[in-house]
């Protein structure tokens, strides 16, 4: 029974050692400094009313800050300019993309002129086999008469009886 004693014991040393590191933890937690943006927001503007929404044209666009004409805790008007971004880096990417697509039309038209000669070729081509083809009907045309003239020639041979 004394090992039994000595067993429980231990066990409930165990459970009161980690429910006091525990409540240590969480005594820290609660009272530790805080340093993060909410936290340090509520901070700066004790007593001040803030808004609950803001919005700013430029939250994707990549800069560097040139202009802050409006300091933090002071009143602000519906429209009026916070803050002002350098436009170089974006400026720049709107001069590539608008060469990107001067590129495209300059292709686009590559093609179209392309496609057009192709066009002219294959009318030439057509107009050609054309011609082809009407000779080929004015000779077998010529050939035929030929054929009637010479069976026409065959016919009054035979019927003078030269031919036998």
């Amino acid at each position: 029974m004394t090992s039994q004693k000595k067993t429980d014991k231990t066990i409930l040393r165990t459970i009161a050692g980690f429910a006091a590191v525990l409540a240590v933890a969480v005594g820290l937690i609660a009272l530790g400094n805080r340093n993060d943006a909410a936290s340090e927001g509520e901070r700066l503007k004790a007593g001040l009313l803030t808004a609950h929404e803001v919005r700013m044209a430029f939250q994707t666009v990549g800069g560097r800050l040139v202009d802050r004409p409006i300091e933090e805790g002071v009143t602000v008007e519906a429209g009026q300019k916070l803050l002002a971004l350098d436009p170089t880096d974006v400026m720049l990417e709107i001069e590539s993309t608008e060469a990107k697509i001067r590129q495209q039309d300059h292709q686009i038209a590559y093609e179209e002129e392309g496609i057009a000669l192709a066009l002219a070729r294959a009318d030439e081509t057509e107009a050609s086999l054309w011609r082809q083809i009407e000779a080929a009907v004015a000779n077998r045309r010529s050939a035929a008469a030929a054929l009637k003239s010479a069976e026409a020639d065959w016919t009054r041979a035979k019927g003078s009886k030269l031919i036998q």
